[in-house]
């Protein structure tokens, strides 16, 4: 399956949306909002394997190959969630509010969401209100999921409007014809 990269824009939500308690990234592991052991750039540590991380501090560039990793989990699992050509048609900016979305709610929120449904369904135009959505962790709203879905509901909106005003219609057409679930690899 061959992965879209992330747009430098998913770098930049991650490092504004994903900071540890002090600003910038997080040397040492915390608790983040909804419980989870993380540390660098809202990395969650996976125990046992990462267990070490327990013990030790981090530097930025241990902190932004995390984060780089964990583009790459949320990327593939956008791939592997929808169509090849939906991924293709997607804007630099539609497709990093979707990398942030699934690295921050996770492959398994996405897969079953609205979202998923409706950027499978080629409905752009409802992303956007439908990412703001999800502002709440563990059955808890946080204002900070409320700031971070409102930065990728722009993210989409700005691109869709780039896209409208170049005249994207054979995309748009593309997607009006696609029905129910695509699901697929990303080639």
């Amino acid at each position: 399956m061959d992965v879209r990269p992330a747009p430098a824009a998913c770098l930049d939500l991650i490092h504004e949306f994903e900071q540890g308690p002090g600003g910038g990234f997080a040397p040492i592991h915390y608790l983040d909002p909804a419980g989870r052991l993380t540390i660098g750039w809202g990395h969650r540590i996976k125990m046992p394997v990462e267990q070490s991380l327990l013990y030790i501090a981090i530097g930025q560039d241990r902190a932004d190959e995390l984060a780089d990793e964990d583009l790459d989990d949320a990327c593939g699992a956008v791939c592997r969630q929808l169509a090849g050509d939906v991924v293709a048609g997607l804007s630099d900016g539609q497709y990093a509010a979707l990398v942030d979305l699934v690295y921050n709610i996770g492959e398994g929120n996405f897969s079953g969401s609205t979202v998923h449904r409706l950027v499978a369904g080629g409905q752009l135009d409802l992303v956007p209100a439908e990412i703001e959505r999800w502002t709440f962790s563990n059955g808890r709203y946080l204002p900070g999921l409320e700031r971070r879905r409102a930065a990728d509901a722009l993210v989409v909106e700005r691109h869709q409007q780039h896209r409208s005003e170049h005249g994207n219609r054979e995309q748009e057409e593309r997607a009006r014809r696609r029905s129910g679930s695509c699901v697929g690899e990303c080639s």
